[in-house]
Order: structure tokens, then sequence, then C-alpha cells
């Protein structure tokens, strides 16, 4: 387990934080942290380290196929940015409401360019 940004939890505190938090695709909402597990990698950041989180498409490219890879990114309160795989748009919006309501005080969206 590693964390994003912050201090090391302890793991069973994580693997509760997990088991009883609401799983959307490859995050798990916790009441405390956010989880990201993909593959065989979990890494997590307590909601109070967050200041923004916004929704990122790239494009690639599967042989002679375009695909669009999603990301849900997550800038820590020391201006890090994160990049969290997630497999379809539509769970990111999810998570970002779900941030929305239950989060206030991280910002959602991209910051303009001042």
């Amino acid at each position: 387990m590693k964390v994003l940004y912050g201090k090391n939890l302890e793991k069973d505190f994580v693997k509760i934080q997990q088991k009883s938090g609401k799983r959307i695709a490859e995050i798990t909402l916790g009441d405390q942290i956010l989880i990201h597990k993909y593959f065989f990698r979990t890494s997590y950041i307590a909601y109070q380290d967050i200041r923004r989180m916004y929704m990122r498409v790239a494009g690639g490219e599967f042989g002679e196929f375009p695909i669009d890879e999603y990301s849900i990114m997550i800038d820590d309160k020391k201006g890090n940015e994160h990049a969290l795989h997630v497999d379809r748009p539509e769970y990111i919006r999810e998570i970002l409401k779900w941030i929305e309501t239950y989060q206030k005080e991280i910002q959602i969206g991209k910051e303009k360019d001042k």
C-alpha cells in the first residue's frame, strides 16, 4: 500500500475503510480516505489532503484503433498532481458527484489558467 500524500496509515485502518466504503470501479470512497486499487497496487489519500479533483481524458491507440484513457486527477495540498486510472468516464462523474456531496471542502474541476 502506498500513500499518495500525507502520513502512512495502518494497513488495518485502510482495509477497514476499503470494506466499509462506497466502491465505484477502481476507487473506494471511505469515511476518511479515498482508495485506488489497480491490479495489485493499492494507493490512498486522506480527504483532508486533497485540494482539487477533476477528470482527464487522454487519447491513445490500440493498434490502429483510437482509444481514450480516463483518469481522475487529484491535486494534493502541496500542489502535487496524482493520476488514478478509472475505466469509464461515467464512473469518474459518479465519484466527483459523491465528493461534491460529502467532501465539500474539495474543489471539483480543473483550475482555470490565470
